[in-house]
């Protein structure tokens, strides 16, 4: 014969077992998410160092997690900031930070985003962001659209 609550006891233990799977389950998928995000920024200041050796005139500095690209006296410095984000600075960039992210509803494309003149913009990294980040960087003109 059963003893009383067994079948409580049961159900309780198989409820508490499923939570603990669910939870570590969800630990690991953040996890992975976390190590994605970290590789798909590593990825992209490797790309940005590579970009600024085939414009071929700044000089590019790689360090662990950032990378400094300078050229006529101007310094533009992309940085790693926890496992997601690039923080940006440069001179003339003011309070206001500018910084590259992915956005999940674009498909997780690198994003620039900044606030200047009490307008927030959002633009594509690639092109309209870094040739922004290029001419208000490292003081570029701006190349003509139409040039090929």
């Amino acid at each position: 014969m059963a003893k009383p609550g067994a079948g409580l006891a049961a159900r309780f233990r198989r409820a508490v077992a499923t939570e603990a799977d669910a939870q570590r389950a969800r630990k690991e998928a953040e996890q992975r998410r976390r190590d994605a995000a970290r590789a798909a920024r590593d990825g992209l200041l490797r790309d940005l160092a590579e970009f600024g050796r085939e414009l071929g005139f700044p000089t590019v500095h790689v360090a662990t997690d950032i990378v400094k690209l300078t050229h006529d006296g101007h310094r533009l410095e992309l940085q790693a900031e926890g496992d997601e984000e690039i923080h940006v600075d440069f001179e003339g960039r003011g309070d206001a930070p500018f910084r590259l992210y992915r956005e999940p509803q674009l498909a997780d494309k690198w994003v620039l985003s900044f606030r200047r003149r009490g307008q927030e913009h959002r633009l594509l990294l690639f092109d309209q962001g870094l040739e922004e980040l290029l001419v208000l960087g490292l003081r570029l003109p701006r190349p003509d659209p139409d040039a090929s």
